[in-house]
């Protein structure tokens, strides 16, 4: 198994500017006008892979973020 950020994404592919464009071409339509509030993360899986304690030290040590309080 290699490291970050040498370990294959769950989807088995890195993103693509397509990936981008079709997410924001779907949130610009009607046909997410039923989805609100939400944050999306576009990363392949990588995240709901991370071990938990990561994810922690890596989102959670500032919330909300400077300036966003």
């Amino acid at each position: 198994m290699g490291t970050w950020p040498h370990v294959p994404h769950p989807v088995g592919r890195v993103g693509r500017p397509t990936d981008v464009r079709d997410l924001a071409v779907f949130l610009a339509s009607d046909r997410s006008s039923f989805l609100t509030g939400e944050v999306v993360v576009l990363d392949g899986g990588r995240t709901a892979k991370l071990p938990l304690p990561l994810w922690r030290r890596c989102f959670s040590s500032r919330w909300p973020p400077a300036g966003m309080d």
